[in-house]
């Protein structure tokens, strides 16, 4: 590894990690002290309902484009960042369409617990406003501009965190804070993102790039809808069945198993760019030094969280929160076992393989959600734990077996 590569990367997953996390885990000890329990299951309903909004809003698109964009000269970059951000509005008009026509069926059917509307109109808006913040920071990755996206990281982190602590002077009730320093935070981002992105709107070729882009984004959309039933649905599918407040033990454990998360997420985006500009000779040798570097850190931070998860639960929570110590445990193997083979997972896309990535994920996906209606019902949320990680051990267990099918096909059959 060159040390260009290996800077951009520790500059990357800094970036990554501080905005995850801050927004996540690192919060959650404001989270669940300033917020009732009950309050706290809904809070994590609206993220779990945000997280399958922006899936859809994104559609694929942003790790289509960090793909694609290294096919294009330099006079024609700035078209197809504006082609894909026009397809994005095409995208999010059809689905504010889609809301606004069947909004009672979807918040009685699938956001039974978000009963405001305010809110539920929330979750819509925060997640189209999320794709320009998401496509400018991966601009700043394809353009290599590592100090400048570890700024962008830092400033959305510390706009939300001041918003909340000032808005929280102003009204009386917490989760409102809340929501709305996400929503003033993220507005601000957009109005700087789109403000700084270089693009240029023109329909030259426009039905070709629309073609190329949902070639490659459609398999990496169902991709994240089938992670998110690996991990997230979970958290929708207990309104059916738990409690607000054993929604929010849950939740909360998922949130914390989510540093393991964090962490093979940030180092992912960063290296992925670099892995795409290696040619093909020296692509395995590098692949098997990331790896083993990220493999070993991933593993050091679960063995600490295993052995002190109960110190960790009670830094983190009140007393409350301590009967959430069993599925915590559950959540943090299954992340470990399902993100083992991240880096290695790149290879899909690196050799135009997305479909393997698909389906890993659909398999696995598949085990959980079939795991949890047979398990939640009669193990409650411990049930989701189960589910959850029998799940990522079956998507371990397909990825390890589509890498070989893969570099067998790429490199054996040639010899």
């Amino acid at each position: 590894m060159t040390k260009r590569l290996i800077k951009n990367s520790v500059i990357y997953t800094i970036g990554d990690f501080i905005n995850v996390a801050v927004s996540g885990f690192l919060l959650l000890p404001f989270y669940t002290r300033i917020l009732t329990q009950s309050e706290f299951g809904v809070f994590n309903v609206l993220n779990a309902s945000i997280t399958i909004v922006t899936f859809i809003v994104h559609f694929g698109i942003i790790s289509t484009y960090s793909r694609l964009y290294f096919n294009y000269t330099e006079g024609k970059k700035n078209i197809f960042t504006g082609q894909v951000i026009f397809l994005h509005i095409l995208i999010s008009s059809l689905l504010l369409l889609i809301v606004v026509i069947f909004q009672e069926i979807l918040q009685v059917n699938l956001f039974s617990s978000v009963d405001n509307i305010i809110y539920f109109y929330y979750i819509f808006i925060v997640s189209i406003l999320s794709f320009i913040n998401a496509l400018y920071g991966i601009y700043l990755r394809v353009n290599e501009e590592a100090i400048k996206f570890l700024v962008f990281q830092l400033s959305q982190v510390g706009l939300y965190v001041s918003f909340i602590f000032i808005f929280k002077e102003f009204t009386s009730n917490t989760l409102d804070a809340i929501l709305l320093a996400s929503f003033i935070s993220g507005l601000l981002i957009w109005l700087y993102s789109i403000n700084k992105l270089q693009f240029t709107f023109s329909l030259e070729s426009f039905k070709e790039t629309v073609k190329k882009v949902l070639h490659f984004a459609l398999p990496i959309f169902v991709g994240y809808i089938m992670y998110f039933l690996l991990n997230r649905f979970n958290v929708l599918f207990l309104q059916y069945y738990e409690t607000l407040e054993n929604i929010a033990l849950f939740s909360f454990a998922l949130q914390l198993s989510m540093v393991l998360q964090i962490f093979a997420g940030s180092f992912g985006k960063a290296v992925q760019p670099m892995l795409f500009k290696l040619n093909k000779d020296e692509l395995l040798e590098k692949t098997k030094q990331i790896a083993l570097f990220y493999k070993v850190v991933l593993t050091i931070i679960l063995i600490g969280f295993y052995f002190f998860s109960e110190n960790i639960i009670s830094l983190f929570a009140p007393e409350s929160y301590k009967n959430s110590n069993e599925v915590f445990i559950l959540l943090l193997l299954g992340v470990y076992a399902y993100n083992f083979r991240s880096v290695e997972s790149f290879l899909f896309l690196y050799f135009h393989k997305p479909r393997y990535s698909l389906y890993l994920v659909v398999i696995s996906a598949f085990v959980v959600v079939l795991l949890s209606f047979f398990l939640v019902h009669k193990y409650g949320f411990l049930g989701s734990g189960y589910a959850i990680l029998i799940g990522s051990v079956v998507s371990y267990i397909a990825n390890k077996y589509f890498t070989y099918k893969m570099l067998r096909m790429e490199y054996v059959k040639k010899d």
